[in-house]
């Protein structure tokens, strides 16, 4: 699923001006915030899900399950990549 996200939305999440600065933010957030965050921002997001041409994209940062792309056109898109066998597992008890 590809959505477009508000930039200004996500810079302020992790507090950059920048998508340059993205990165090291993210890296200093603790992987469950930042998952919560992305999928907060995936879920609050007014845009439906596009096709984003991969040709078009100028930077990317790449997480577990999420990829973040700016476009040319300083546009930001969120991939989320959640494998089914995830949801499918259940947790051991012992």
């Amino acid at each position: 699923m590809t959505i477009l996200v508000d930039k200004h939305n996500l810079y302020n999440t992790f507090k950059v001006e920048c998508f340059n600065e993205l990165e090291s933010s993210i890296n200093n957030t603790s992987p469950s915030m930042t998952e919560y965050y992305l999928d907060d921002l995936a879920n609050s997001s007014d845009e439906s899900m596009l096709h984003l041409n991969k040709t078009n994209v100028e930077q990317s940062i790449l997480l577990d399950n999420y990829y973040i792309y700016l476009d040319y056109s300083q546009n930001v898109f969120l991939e989320i990549n959640k494998d089914m066998d995830d949801e499918l597992e259940t947790g051991s008890l012992w």
